[in-house]
């Protein structure tokens, strides 16, 4: 599974260093990194445009995509 979440531990540190967090282009359903904006599998946040401050956790199954 693709599924692999951030542990709470690095997202706060990631809080830390950003300041906050504008997008996150590969949100998963329950939108669990406290971004401004979130694109969901749905909404291919892949072919959209980013902004700010972006959070991403790849996909690891196919990480060249």
């Amino acid at each position: 599974s693709d599924n692999w979440y951030t542990p709470p531990y690095i997202v706060e540190l990631v809080v830390q260093v950003l300041g906050e967090i504008d997008l996150d282009p590969c949100a998963e359903v329950g939108k669990k990194i406290p971004a401004r904006e979130h694109y969901t599998i749905d909404f291919d946040g892949l072919s959209k445009q980013w902004h700010g401050r972006v959070f991403l956790n790849p996909p690891y199954s196919c990480p060249g995509k």
